[in-house]
């Protein structure tokens, strides 16, 4: 049996697809971690691993990282922003939710990330396992 050729580029196109979005051989941001003045200019959901997203295809950020200062009422939320709110529930801000591109430092041993965006400051809280 014979696979037609176009079959193998398909194929052979979605797995380099595949690995070109997965954030796998970036470094993982994590509280000992150290970043100056990071332009954030593509942020995507990891294709591998749902609860990590992509940052420039070059470092991987759990999704459990949530706003814990918004000093200047920064209000353009749109990468993530939910279609509506439960009462009990209140969506809880986080890094996915700001369209990039923006700016983003964290100091080492630090448990929060500090994101520029619209001459807006942001501070976000990441968890240290």
């Amino acid at each position: 049996m014979t696979i037609p050729m176009k079959t193998v580029i398909l194929i052979a196109s979605l797995i380099l697809l595949t690995l070109f979005l997965s954030c796998h051989n970036g470094s993982t941001i994590d509280c000992s971690t150290k970043i100056e003045a990071l332009i954030v200019t593509d942020l995507h959901q990891d294709v591998f691993w749902k609860s990590q997203w992509c940052i420039n295809n070059e470092w991987s950020l759990h999704s459990a990282t949530f706003l814990i200062e918004n000093p200047d009422s920064f209000i353009d939320w749109s990468h993530r922003k939910p279609i509506y709110e439960f009462k009990d529930l209140p969506h809880r801000y986080a890094i996915p939710d700001i369209e990039p591109p923006f700016i983003f430092y964290k100091k080492a041993h630090s448990d929060t990330i500090t994101v520029m965006k619209d001459s807006c400051k942001l501070k976000f809280q990441i968890s240290c396992l």
